[in-house]
């Protein structure tokens, strides 16, 4: 009984080394390694394309959702502000729909949290370009392109939290949708010492 409850308290402390630092920040890579099964991070449910998907439609009737893979699973975000309109037809004396509206994010957008420090998404639209900033001070987010069709966002370990705004821009006008990303992680008060000390009790 006591040896298990030495092992509960030894697990208590590896389980907080994942967010530990040493005076450079590099705790976690002076850890000796521990043998047995490596440790994985799923996937996003979605796999990112690497080329652009056969059912892209160039000029869709009505804008649609931009879909975040963030940790925990698919969050598809319908436009707060919006363009859209069909193509000019060749006739000039021929009708073709073109509307806006405009309106405000909500008070809490949902939180996205980063995968690697980084957030996919798609627009399933050919032509299009997206950029990222934050409501309140107008910070930039960088957005890097991955195909036609996927982005993500980049979010430093030290990045501010809170809600933003992803904007794309193409032939069929503008979308403007709103999420929040995730603040800081507080960094652990489990030593790097702590840490090798606890690797080496559950060895022996």
């Amino acid at each position: 009984m006591q040896r298990r409850a030495t092992i509960a308290a030894l697990a208590l402390v590896l389980a907080a080394c994942g967010g530990s630092e040493d005076g450079d920040g590099s705790a976690a890579a002076t850890l000796p390694g521990v043998t047995g099964a490596p440790s994985t991070t799923a996937p996003p449910a979605t796999t990112p394309a690497t080329t652009t998907p056969d059912t892209v439609e160039d000029w869709p009737a009505t804008p649609p959702p931009v879909v975040f893979e963030p940790d925990g699973g698919p969050v598809a975000r319908e436009p707060f502000t919006v363009c859209w309109s069909e193509p000019e037809p060749d006739d000039p004396n021929e009708e073709y729909e073109s509307y806006c509206a405009d309106g405000v994010p909500e008070e809490n957008p949902p939180v996205v949290e980063p995968v690697d420090g980084r957030v996919w998404f798609e627009f399933p639209v050919a032509g299009w370009e997206f950029s990222a900033s934050y409501l309140d001070s107008g910070e930039v987010v960088t957005v890097e392109r991955l195909t036609e069709t996927t982005w993500e966002l980049v979010v430093p370990d030290d990045a501010p939290g809170g809600p933003i705004t992803v904007s794309g821009f193409g032939p069929q006008g503008d979308v403007h949708v709103a999420v929040s990303l995730p603040g800081p992680v507080p960094p652990s008060d489990v030593s790097a010492n702590e840490c090798v000390e606890a690797i080496d009790a559950l060895r022996s």
